[in-house]
């Protein structure tokens, strides 16, 4: 009778033991690539890499671009002055265009006080120059002011002027216009272009005692 018993329970506990179920291995039928590791049937993608399978490579991923530069399929595409793998490289232009300026600050009358004009303010017109001095001869704004209390003075008439050396100093001169003499030169100031080309601004604030310009510019490469 025990015998029977305990082949009894041997035989119930065959059976238990054939109802268990084997753990599934969600990853058997998964590949990842790219150095992916599966994870409960899902890869798991290292930085630089995507996709169900971690196939899709980002070209970009560790790619610095400089100055601004935008990465496109792993190149780095350089805004307009510079160069380069990564954009760090900056060009040499080879001129500067003036594409319009403004006069914020300049001398309302003379420096003993006498107005401009015998009667009113002066009627002021721009110029540029190269070098150190300013002259008429060269460029001369298309347009004129007339009696002039202070306010901003914006020029576009006539622009835009280009600078063609960027190694010469230029002079940006106020004049005031006379009909019946000779124009009366108010002030100025000079500049070197290549002072300001670090990073290629588009508008050059340009200041002395008694005047203050901003010029909208161009870098031409």
């Amino acid at each position: 009778m025990k015998h029977l018993i305990l082949f009894a329970l041997l035989a119930l506990g065959l059976a238990f033991g054939g109802c268990q179920k084997e753990e599934k291995d969600y990853c058997e039928n998964v590949t990842c690539y790219n150095g992916g590791v599966c994870d409960d049937g899902l890869c798991d993608c290292p930085p630089g890499t995507s996709g169900f399978d971690c196939s899709v490579k980002d070209l970009c991923y560790n790619v610095v671009c400089l100055n601004n530069g935008i990465c496109i399929n792993g190149t780095c595409d350089c805004p307009t002055g510079y160069t380069g793998a990564n954009c760090g490289t900056a060009k040499t232009p080879i001129s500067m265009s003036v594409l319009s300026m403004t006069v914020t600050k300049y001398p309302v009358v003379q420096t003993g006080g006498a107005s401009w004009d015998l009667n009113d303010g002066a009627d002021v017109f721009v110029t540029f120059s190269t070098g150190t001095t300013a002259t008429t001869t060269e460029f001369k704004s298309g347009f004129t002011y007339t009696d002039v209390t202070g306010q901003d003075l914006p020029f576009s008439t006539g622009f835009p002027v280009t600078l063609n050396n960027n190694g010469n100093n230029y002079t940006v001169g106020l004049w005031d216009y006379d009909a019946t003499s000779s124009d009366d030169y108010m002030v100025g100031l000079n500049f070197n272009p290549n002072t300001y080309r670090s990073g290629f601004p588009s508008t050059l604030n340009l200041v002395v005692s008694d005047l203050e310009v901003v010029l909208d510019v161009q870098w031409n490469f």
